[in-house]
């Protein structure tokens, strides 16, 4: 059908709607304990329980918002721990562990907002996670010092990615050009407390099928 009075308008949009892969961090620091985790071979795609979104890429709550949402397919994490607790405890330890696909579930996705049209509250922007969702998670460091229980294990899930658009949409833009998915935010835990924060970086770039 042809619009009545209304002239076609075609948008073309160079937003990855396949596959992205690189690298993130996510870095906490609180009062005195850095902790990192480090992300490479980081893949974002179409997870195994998805119908096969190939032909159309496009997915969204509405028409609107257009949106294309990925989901994590595998990555290779480091991590590590350093520093003096406020009881004088001194904190240490690093390893590895590697993150596999665990289709359907919502937290390990990146979704990045067409929009349509500048100015939209979530035109060109993006957002993501990464964590560790598989059961019985744990690190082990040591925790050494007077009065200090030697070691601590922590079970649960471990955040090494983050893509806050809601907290940062002015900034959090797909690029012109490559497309690439590339920055970092700061966020602080309390205002006013310098010594608490976490730092999230990302660089993920588009990939052809």
């Amino acid at each position: 059908m042809s619009p009545q009075g209304l002239p076609t308008t075609l948008f073309a949009s160079n937003l990855p709607c396949w596959k992205v892969a690189g690298s993130a961090s996510y870095t906490s620091y609180n009062d005195g304990i850095t902790k990192v985790f480090s992300a490479q071979n980081v893949v974002y795609s179409y997870d195994s329980a998805m119908i096969d979104f190939s032909k159309y890429p496009y997915v969204g709550d509405v028409l609107a918002y257009p949106s294309v949402k990925l989901s994590l397919l595998s990555a290779d994490v480091s991590w590590s721990i350093s520093g003096t607790d406020l009881d004088n405890c001194v904190y240490s330890g690093s390893g590895n562990f590697t993150v596999s696909e665990e289709p359907g579930y919502g937290y390990q996705t990146v979704t990045i907002f067409d929009g349509i049209l500048p100015g939209s509250p979530t035109y060109r922007g993006y957002e993501g996670q990464g964590e560790t969702m598989d059961d019985g998670s744990t690190i082990t460091y040591s925790v050494t010092g007077k009065d200090c229980p030697g070691s601590e294990t922590e079970d649960g899930t471990f955040q090494f990615m983050g893509i806050p658009l809601t907290l940062d949409r002015a900034n959090i833009k797909v690029p012109s050009g490559t497309g690439t998915l590339s920055g970092s935010y700061k966020w602080y835990y309390l205002p006013g407390d310098p010594n608490s924060y976490d730092v999230m970086k990302w660089n993920l770039n588009p990939v052809t099928k």
